[in-house]
């Protein structure tokens, strides 16, 4: 049994909670006004005899306890429930009645009816044979009835697949990839950030490596290089030209062999040295004076003795001898100047100007110039100069021999040429850095998911997850071919049962009904003989069109309780669910919908819970006579008030309506709680709307009884209100808000809502000038007597 919707979440009804409302017993009775949140309910319930949802609340919860330590059931449990529910409401009459809406939407469905004509023994042994085949499809140890025959062997391999499912979502390697994909995502190193990068993308690099990966596998200089290379940013170009002779040197050693070789003889022979002492000494002297003191010894000196030093220490090949190697000791001065300059361009180049991958290159490159230079200058040069400084000392020495000179030049020269190509190299990397990068981070990441996918042993567990699926469908198909199998059975077990069913006496139980209430065959069910187990509706022997909605509900629920005597309910006493089958537009059925369900339903009592819901207070007077309504406490009938303000709440229903159950009481309260607000805003609109409706229908009830003549309203109104413009006013409000169809343009207008308020207001005036009446409508809705009415 259900006990109460603990929490409803689902169309009008928004965050409700049953709280300390009754609980519901064996009949239960709901009372709302139309569009409350009736229906509403009943399509809960109607979800779970569907086992489908209702597309119009999608997404929509709720909780409703059942049995004692029982899980409650929510909206999951929808498509798999052991309910037994039929219900009544508009959607019970659009899916089997459509044509009652829409003379277009259709036929009746088939009665399938447990009324047969002679026992087909031989059929029904035929069906009991493949029942038994079948076997039972649920447990219940209970009663010792456990599943058997095919649907036990359609459990064993449902078992059976569900342990497969298990293991391979134990070896299932998805989520450690997702995570590593994660890293690797986060990683400049591995992928450009912002960039996508997901299990689908890991997948891809793993079916780059295949197996073996050990290709793909770096080294730690390899990865350091190429982490470098992702970390550079775009250089500028460098433009290297640095001219170095190389042939310079070579040239110069052989021009200062020829020179230090050639032997010079002197005209006298003196020694070296005095001779280098007598050629500076003249270089003192004047050489055109008779006579001159010596600067060295203070004698007189003759020009007689000054020209024959001239003519034996001078000489033209010795002078110029000494020239021609003064000349080379500065060319050897300029040839280190020109080195010291190539080196000094080179290390004003700055090692950031290259890529990283080509700056150790570079910095090894400037360090063996430096050294080759030094060389240069420090050995190689000097040996040359130490070469002609010998001769120049010695010039007349016959001795003086060249000492062999070390030539680096075309070491520095290989040196610059590689400085030079590698200039060239990193304004080429340039061009291609973004590729290098990508080319790079490629490399880096395949390395990082090579390395991960030998520490999970990624290949031998997805052979071993493919051969899991193989089972799996292999499973999958012994499933498939199991239920075709009993479907099959299931289908001829139909056919078979189809057989012993005569579907016109379903249909001849609803014309009972209707024949009860018209007293002859007025509105009939007649079979469609082209259309197996089909009806239509026929008035007077013809199809009926244009019914009222009160034939309309007449027949949908004359047809709704034939049906709960149809094979699949008849003895599974079900929980029914009725709403509102009386029309709002014809309620000269009232009493024959009531005395259906006392008749068919309430007595038999074949039900394990019966809900009523309706909108029309004549009729719950009725339902109170009910087979089963309870006064006592303990077991009193559970009677529920739905009103709908923002959202729809329930509520126990009034003891005024309880107890009274008259529309004019009813009336009375709704406009006596409108009059009485305090604030206009806390009253809704549609509850306004309902306020106009309601003055409508008292002041008609009310009138009637107290000037009972064939006078207009407006008249009536003018004799109540003792004053014409109140009786205008009056009218013009309540039949503006009560018939907005007859009145557009006031649709079209603002709702002035205290004005609505202002005629409720004067209702309740004009009525306490009767006290004793007053009182007592007061007394009918649970109220005291009015202590404020002086009147």
């Amino acid at each position: 049994m259900i006990k109460k919707f603990s929490k409803i979440n689902y169309g009008s009804y928004q965050d409700f909670s049953w709280d300390n409302l009754q609980e519901f017993q064996k009949l239960n009775i709901f009372y709302g006004r139309n569009y409350s949140g009736k229906t509403t309910l009943s399509r809960i319930l109607r979800s779970f005899e569907v086992k489908n949802p209702h597309s119009d609340y999608v997404g929509s919860t709720f909780q409703i306890e059942i049995k004692e330590n029982a899980p409650p059931l929510t909206q999951d449990d929808i498509a798999n429930n052991d309910l037994v529910i039929r219900v009544y409401n508009k959607d019970f009459v659009k899916e089997n009645l459509g044509f009652l809406i829409d003379d277009k939407a259709g036929d009746i469905k088939a009665f399938a009816s447990v009324i047969v004509g002679e026992e087909n023994k031989k059929t029904q042994a035929k069906i009991q044979e493949l029942q038994n085949k079948l076997g039972n499809e649920k447990e219940n140890k209970e009663n010792n009835i456990f599943v058997s025959g095919l649907y036990k062997e359609l459990q064993d391999l449902n078992k059976e697949k569900a342990d497969t499912l298990d293991k391979i979502k134990t070896k299932n390697q998805d989520e450690k990839l997702s995570k590593k994909a994660s890293q690797i995502k986060s990683n400049s190193n591995f992928v450009i950030q912002g960039t996508n990068y997901d299990i689908r993308n890991i997948r891809k690099d793993i079916e780059t490596i295949k197996t073996p990966n050990s290709n793909f596998i770096l080294e730690s200089h390899e990865k350091q290089t190429k982490e470098a290379l992702i970390s550079d940013e775009i250089k500028q170009s460098l433009d290297f030209e640095i001219s170095f002779n190389v042939n310079r040197f070579s040239e110069f050693i052989t021009k200062s062999r020829i020179l230090i070789e050639t032997k010079i003889t002197p005209k006298q022979n003196i020694e070296n040295q005095l001779r280098s002492w007598l050629d500076e000494g003249l270089k003192l002297h004047e050489h055109s004076k008779d006579t001159q003191q010596c600067k060295f010894c203070n004698n007189t000196l003759t020009q007689e003795r000054i020209q024959w030093l001239l003519e034996n220490v001078k000489d033209d090949k010795t002078d110029l001898m000494k020239s021609e190697i003064n000349a080379y000791l500065e060319e050897i001065k300029g040839m280190e100047k020109d080195s010291e300059k190539v080196l000094e361009k080179v290390q004003k180049i700055e090692s950031q100007s290259f890529y990283k991958n080509l700056r150790e290159d570079f910095n090894q490159y400037k360090t063996n110039l430096e050294s080759a230079i030094r060389s240069y200058n420090n050995s190689s040069l000097r040996q040359l100069r130490q070469n002609l400084e010998d001769k120049l000392k010695g010039i007349y020495n016959p001795n003086i021999i060249f000492h062999e000179v070390t030539d680096n030049s075309r070491e520095i020269q290989q040196i610059l040429n590689s400085i030079k190509d590698l200039c060239t190299q990193n304004n080429k990397q340039t061009k291609t850095l973004e590729q290098d990068q990508e080319n790079a981070r490629k490399a880096l990441r395949l390395d990082e998911v090579a390395r991960f996918i030998d520490n999970i042993d990624y290949f031998k567990t997805q052979e071993e997850i493919k051969e899991l699926e193989n089972t799996l469908k292999i499973k999958d198909k012994e499933i498939k071919d199991k239920e075709q199998e009993i479907e099959k059975i299931k289908k001829e077990i139909q056919e078979l049962q189809d057989s012993l069913s005569d579907e016109k006496t379903g249909a001849d139980k609803a014309n009972e009904y209707l024949k009860s209430f018209f007293g002859n065959n007025q509105l009939e069910f007649k079979s469609i003989p082209e259309k197996k187990g089909e009806f239509k509706i026929h008035r007077n022997n013809e199809a009926a069109k244009n019914l009222s909605e009160g034939e309309c509900s007449l027949l949908a629920f004359c047809y709704f309780v034939a049906k709960l005597q149809d094979r699949a309910t008849k003895d599974k006493k079900p929980i029914i669910w009725i709403d509102d089958p009386i029309s709002s537009l014809d309620s000269n059925h009232i009493f024959f919908i009531f005395s259906l369900i006392e008749s068919q339903i309430a007595k038999p009592k074949n039900y394990t819970q019966l809900f009523i819901s309706t909108h029309n207070l004549d009729f719950l007077r009725y339902l109170k006579s009910l087979t089963d309504f309870q006064w006592r406490d303990n077991k009193k009938t559970p009677m529920f008030l739905i009103e709908k303000q923002q959202s729809s709440t329930i509520k126990e229903l009034p003891l005024h309506i309880k107890k009274y159950i008259t529309e004019f009481n009813y009336l009375f309260k709704k406009i006596l709680e409108c009059a009485e607000s305090k604030v206009v805003s806390d009253i809704t609109l549609d509850a306004y709307y309902n306020v106009a409706n309601n003055i409508r229908k008292f002041l008609d009830y009310y009138l009637f009884f107290k000037y009972p003549s064939n006078e207009n309203l407006i008249e009536k109104y003018k004799y109540f209100f003792k004053d014409y413009q109140k009786a205008s006013f009056v009218n013009r409000i309540i039949n503006e808000f009560s018939h907005l169809e007859e009145t557009t343009i006031r649709a079209t207008m603002p709702i002035d809502l205290q004005e609505i308020q202002e005629v409720a207001k004067m209702v309740i005036e004009r009525l306490k000038d009767d006290k004793e009446q007053f009182n007592a409508l007061l007394k009918s809705i649970g109220k005291g007597e009015d202590i404020n009415n002086d009147k």
